[in-house]
């Protein structure tokens, strides 16, 4: 009976009524199920910050292969005065740098083109330190100016150090060539107070009777060495420099030379002066 009554009514309101209140009931039914079929859409945007967080992370394992910075040098000091490369003794350079992907470099250069060092050095095999020696003495020649740098290598750059100075000890009078001529070598450096070198300083020196006479000028970095002169006996000597403008302390070395040969070892402060400084000895 109820559903003759429908059918009256919806007859009453009219065909068009009539046909579209039947239709409406299935159709009602497929929109409900097409908007739970749509629900899994979110989850699919949620997948997205996964895929975000991944890519964000790649700066982050870039860090270690950016560009290094120098290495710091750490043994030997600036200007040191190391022994004979011979056994027992021997040369230790050592430095801080950049690890991890890098490597580091040496190179060591002497007077006459001598060159040594290492172009690759392990980290996490040795550590950043390279050491050398000789089976031979080095000769008068070669005790200096020597120089030495390091370099640090990684995927994203290198970078270099500051570069050091340093002297070899003259070899004692046992490894000497037998029969070696008496006479001395004087050598050493002219420094400033802040520790950098002076140049164009000239040495002189002067035998007791003798006057004195200019045997080396100090180059850049403020080195010098004289010349080999033959001492056939005991002697009296002082050294001392000069340069306008500067004094100097210690204002001369003067002491007994022996028979025998000999290499002294002989540095000097230079002080800025206005005064005329009145060296000890004429100099020619």
């Amino acid at each position: 009976m109820k559903q003759v009554f429908l059918a009256i009514t919806v007859g009453f309101l009219g065909a068009t009524a009539a046909c579209s209140v039947p239709e409406a009931t299935p159709t009602a039914q497929p929109q409900s199920v097409s908007t739970l079929t749509a629900t899994p859409s979110p989850s699919v945007l949620a997948a997205t910050p996964s895929s975000t967080a991944v890519t964000s992370a790649t700066p982050i394992t870039a860090t270690p292969t950016s560009f290094p910075g120098p290495p710091q040098l750490i043994e030997p000091a600036d200007a040191a005065l190391l022994p004979q490369p011979v056994p027992p003794a021997e040369w230790v350079f050592s430095w801080m740098a950049r690890d991890g992907p890098c490597y580091g470099a040496i190179t060591i250069q002497g007077p006459g083109g001598r060159r040594l060092g290492s172009g690759y050095i392990d980290y996490h095999t040795i550590g950043y330190r390279y050491v050398y020696s000789s089976t031979e003495v080095l000769p008068d020649d070669a005790l200096g100016p020597w120089s030495w740098f390091v370099d640090v290598i990684c995927p994203m750059g290198n970078n270099r150090s500051e570069i050091r100075t340093f002297w070899v000890a003259t070899a004692s009078p046992d490894s000497s060539p037998p029969g070696a001529q008496p006479g001395l070598v004087i050598r050493g450096r002219v420094r400033q107070t802040d520790d950098s070198g002076l140049a164009d300083v000239r040495l002189c020196r002067s035998f007791a009777a003798y006057p004195g006479e200019t045997v080396a000028i100090s180059e850049r970095n403020g080195f010098y060495q004289s010349e080999f002169v033959d001492i056939p006996g005991d002697e009296m000597v002082s050294v001392w420099p000069e340069a306008e403008g500067y004094r100097f302390e210690p204002r001369f070395y003067d002491w007994r030379h022996y028979h025998g040969y000999e290499v002294r070892l002989l540095d000097f402060v230079a002080i800025p002066t206005k005064a005329t400084e009145v060296p000890p000895g004429p100099c020619r």
